[in-house]
């Protein structure tokens, strides 16, 4: 069965690369990146100082707007699932319906771990002449962070010195990347409950409403009300620093993300299985 699924989920992964929808996600996605770090390129080219790669993607992945704006890339990427083209009938019939399915679900969650990589290394790339490789936050992070260049530079992204206080830059980094990943899984198989149950429509709208309420959060609420909200774990400002403010802690964002991700991927394994789709 699990050679089976995973035949099901090469053939899902090619038809997702020759989508030009992909394609034009990805440009998308490197032009928003862009936008955000070309203050802070714009400083290193001026002063000469060098950047931790970490500790900038950290606070990149710690700005809400840009966490909206991946989530809706994500959903734009997979609001097709459970692929229901003509070469499905036939996939379903020689690996059975179940491994189709659970082929769909893997398919979510390769794709969320992709695109947070393809994020991390656009930051490597576009930074890659004045990456500080020692291991620690850099200079460049402290002339933003504690400096105000990023008034100067006219930098968006929000710069909370407790981030740096609380973390080493490669253990943020790497905490924000698998929360995002577990986010845009879970906000994915919203979608795909959506569609098999409302359609379309229905699915894409559903998967919208954690991003939506992250916005919501991060602009009027803070402290208990995070714990409610999926997609706003993902960041390392919405949790707890240890400082008794009623932030969800760490912990609670890795356990509650991954039962979300699991729930959700047997609910969609479930519904494929005994509902009628559309193919």
């Amino acid at each position: 069965m699990r050679n089976k699924m995973l035949a099901c989920l090469r053939y899902n992964l090619k038809k997702l690369l020759s989508s030009p929808v992909t394609y034009l996600v990805i440009v998308l996605t490197v032009l928003f990146v862009d936008r955000e770090i070309l203050p802070v390129r714009n400083y290193l080219r001026d002063s000469g100082e060098l950047v931790s790669w970490p500790g900038l993607l950290t606070y990149l992945l710690d700005y809400a707007p840009l966490t909206l704006l991946l989530g809706l890339a994500m959903i734009a990427l997979l609001s097709h699932l459970p692929m229901t083209d003509e070469a499905q009938v036939y996939i379903m019939a020689r690996s059975g319906r179940k491994s189709w399915a659970r082929a769909q679900v893997a398919l979510i969650f390769v794709v969320a771990v992709a695109y947070m990589v393809l994020v991390a290394l656009t930051v490597l790339l576009w930074i890659s002449p004045y990456v500080d490789w020692s291991g620690g936050w850099s200079d460049g992070i402290l002339a933003f962070v504690e400096g105000g260049a990023y008034e100067t530079y006219d930098s968006l992204l929000s710069y909370d010195p407790w981030v740096m206080r609380t973390y080493a830059p490669w253990a943020a980094a790497l905490m924000e990347l698998a929360l995002h990943a577990l986010a845009y899984g879970f906000v994915a198989l919203l979608v795909y409950v959506g569609n098999v149950l409302f359609g379309r429509r229905g699915g894409v709208l559903l998967g919208v409403l954690p991003l939506a309420a992250d916005a919501l959060m991060a602009s009027f609420y803070a402290g208990l009300p995070n714990y409610f909200s999926p997609v706003t774990l993902s960041r390392a400002t919405m949790l707890d620093y240890g400082d008794g403010a009623g932030y969800p802690p760490v912990w609670y964002a890795f356990v509650a993300l991954m039962a979300l991700c699991a729930l959700f991927a047997y609910l969609s394994v479930r519904l494929s299985m005994k509902k009628e789709l559309r193919i």
